[in-house]
């Protein structure tokens, strides 16, 4: 059960993947940094 815990406290990429994903979206797609943000949160939120 413990482990069931560990993915809905921090999702299936873990503590800090919001972070990447900004970078991602900033870097590779050429994104601005509040949409990208944006994009990472719900992406976050839904892993």
């Amino acid at each position: 059960m413990e482990s069931l815990n560990m993915f809905t406290e921090y999702g299936f990429f873990g503590l800090g993947a919001g972070s990447f994903f900004v970078m991602g979206f900033v870097v590779v797609l050429g994104f601005q940094f509040i949409e990208a943000s944006t994009y990472s949160k719900v992406i976050n939120c839904k892993t």
